[in-house]
This record gives structure tokens, C-alpha cells and sequence, in this order.
């Protein structure tokens, strides 16, 4: 729905979907692009999810801007793929990708939902709200392209390896030192 409004400030939008399935138990994308009139392949692109580090670059690098409406998840790797390749995203305030989403570019949830037996929290969003922030992001992109690429691989810079692989490697080393303990207290 939000992608529909969009349309009308957005005449040549298409949508780019990479997920690891097209119909699960919970939805079908051929029937929800037939819902909204993306069922056509020069509107919505569907590519398979084993797509390599270059090639799901590209498409990030493509895009205006990225929409992940997670669910309550923790770390989210669509969102920093997208911010680390220039590309803003748009999420939902809330869970582990509300860290890693700028500010401006979250989406209040406009209620929730109780599903499964344990009754998880999910948030529902308004389709103007997302919409709004989209076209946003998406103009920001289009307008200044380096600013926001900037911006945008700048906010997940201290992801990187360069500054991450130190602490994973004192975490390695911590842990072999533990374990070695381990083995020597024991005799093996």
C-alpha cells in the first residue's frame, strides 16, 4: 500500500524484493503484487535470494532507498548492507534494526499485534506514514547523491571489519585462553 502511494510522486517507481522465499505460510508475493498492480516484471524485480556480495551491492546501490519492516528482529544485515552501499532505510522504531535506522527514517508502529502462542508483539504500520519517509529518503538520495551516500555508509562505518576485527580477535583469543585452562584443570 505504501509502495501504491508512492506512485503518484514516484510515476516511474519499481520495486527491487529480495527475500528467501516468494510464498510462505504467512504471504504470497505473486498475490500481493496482483493486489497492487506490481504483478508486472518491469515493476517489481524478484531475484533469487543467493545473490553474491557484488551483485546484492549493485542492487542495493540502485535503489532510492530501502524498506525494512521488521518485525521485532535483533541485528538486522538488509539495513546495514543498504547504509554500508550509500542507501537510506527506512524501518520501523522499534527492535534491534530502530539502532541502526537514523532517526529520521524510522516509522513509528501506528499499533500492534499479538500473533503466535506466546502472543510476540508485532507493530503495524500506517502505509501514509511509510510512504512519507520513503519519498523522503528517496528524494534525498536523487538530490544529493554523494551527501547521502556519504551520510549513509558513514552511519555504519564502526561495522566495519577494519574496526571489528580486533575485538573479535580478543574474543577468539580469550576463548582458546579458557579453554586451554579448561584443559590443563583437567588433566587432558
Amino acid at each position: 500500500q505504501a509502495a501504491d502511494l508512492l506512485r503518484w510522486s514516484f510515476p516511474d517507481l519499481k520495486l527491487w524484493l529480495h527475500t528467501d522465499a516468494l510464498v510462505t505460510h504467512g504471504w504470497s508475493v505473486p498475490e500481493l503484487a496482483a493486489v497492487w498492480g506490481w504483478n508486472d516484471e518491469s515493476l517489481l524485480v524478484t531475484l533469487p535470494s543467493e545473490l553474491d556480495d557484488a551483485g546484492l551491492a549493485e542492487m542495493y546501490r540502485a535503489c532510492s532507498a530501502t524498506f525494512a519492516p521488521g518485525l521485532g528482529e535483533g541485528f538486522g544485515y538488509p539495513i546495514v548492507e543498504s547504509l554500508a552501499c550509500g542507501t537510506p532505510v527506512v524501518g520501523v522504531d522499534y527492535g534491534g534494526g530502530a539502532e541502526l535506522i537514523p532517526k529520521q527514517w524510522r516509522v513509528r508502529p501506528a499499533g500492534w499485534r499479538w500473533e503466535g502462542t506466546y502472543c510476540l508483539r508485532r507493530p503495524t504500520l500506517d502505509a501514509e506514514a511509510v510512504a512519507a519517509v520513503l519519498g523522503r529518503a528517496m528524494n534525498w538520495k536523487t538530490q544529493e547523491p554523494e551527501v547521502c551516500r556519504a551520510y549513509c555508509s558513514g552511519a555504519v562505518e564502526h561495522l566495519r571489519w577494519k574496526y571489528l576485527k580486533h575485538y573479535w580477535l580478543s574474543w577468539v583469543r580469550a576463548g582458546l585462553e579458557r579453554l586451554r585452562r579448561k584443559e590443563e584443570e583437567s588433566g587432558a
